[in-house]
């Protein structure tokens, strides 16, 4: 009677020792699928503000375009270097007049540029200001042009999309513009990259 009363303990002893092996890895497992669960989260909220921080850049040098266009202005007004010598460029918005400026930079400074400042309005900048707070994203654009040339016939040939247009011999007829989004994640940089052409109008 003693022996089987023994054999019976020494039986619930294991199984319970099982159980709570069992238990210890499904808690395990849940508990990896949460924090698994709360990283992809806080991952998917950063692609997703880090793609419309480069939409909304792109959107900015369209509005330029067409409101060139509307003002009868040339229509790459504001959209090119002054010196003709930077592609690199960064878009502000200057709150006192309530508009967005293209702010170009050697390739050499852009990178010092293109910290993103968020203020207490919600608006993301490059400029930072005593109540802006420092986000983990950095964005420039790289505004190219397309040229296009003629054959002998005044055909017109491909189009090239280059840093500058080669004077007397190609016409400019649009830029490309390129948005790009950095921003570190877990130990390793992460980036959005958007195009898009925009032409001239006639």
């Amino acid at each position: 009677m003693r022996k089987d009363n023994f054999r019976q303990s020494g039986q619930s002893l294991v199984e319970t020792v099982f159980a709570i092996g069992i238990l210890l890895i499904v808690v395990s497992a849940i508990l990896a699928l949460t924090t698994s669960s709360l990283f992809g989260q806080k991952e998917s909220e950063l692609q997703i503000v880090a793609n419309n921080l480069a939409r909304e850049a792109i959107e900015i040098v369209r509005n330029q375009r067409d409101s060139n266009w509307l003002a009868g202005q040339k229509w790459d007004s504001g959209l090119v270097d002054e010196v003709g010598e930077n592609i690199n460029a960064v878009v502000n918005f200057i709150k006192e007049d309530n508009r967005w400026e293209i702010s170009f930079y050697p390739a050499s400074l852009i990178s010092s540029q293109s910290q993103l400042y968020l203020s207490p309005e919600g608006i993301y900048s490059h400029n930072q200001t005593a109540q802006s707070e420092k986000t983990v994203f950095l964005r420039h654009l790289i505004i190219s042009s397309i040229c296009q040339t003629k054959d002998p016939n005044g055909n017109d040939l491909a189009e090239q999309i280059k840093e500058q247009c080669i004077a007397g011999s190609e016409s400019k007829i649009g830029i490309k513009v390129t948005s790009i989004v950095d921003w570190q994640e877990n130990g390793g940089l992460r980036q959005v990259k958007l195009d898009d052409l925009l032409y001239e109008w006639k």
